[in-house]
């Protein structure tokens, strides 16, 4: 079984994502702007994981808020970096 997930729109129609196969299909940005094959977390295949382009959005948001409120107050950031870590396990965490 295939399947495929409607894509969202913008205004003049174009899709913004497109996903088929789940964690070993494909992802689509866009009109041919990004297509990425998809894997499984931990495969050696080629590709991404879903969690791993989560991340990746995740840190550009980031540092495009980080960058817009630099600019906002006249600070010079030059060309910040951020590395994001994502686990959708579980954790248990005691305190004391």
């Amino acid at each position: 079984m295939r399947v495929m997930t409607e894509p969202v729109t913008t205004s003049d129609s174009r899709p913004i994502y497109t996903t088929s196969g789940g964690r070993s299909g494909q992802a689509f940005v866009g009109r041919d702007r990004l297509n990425v094959p998809l894997r499984p977390p931990q495969s050696r295949s080629e590709g991404a994981d879903p969690e791993e382009l989560f991340a990746a959005g995740y840190a550009s948001c980031f540092l495009s808020a980080l960058q817009s409120v630099a600019r906002r107050d006249g600070v010079t950031v030059g060309t910040p970096q951020a590395r994001a870590h994502v686990g959708l396990h579980a954790e248990t965490t005691t305190t004391t």
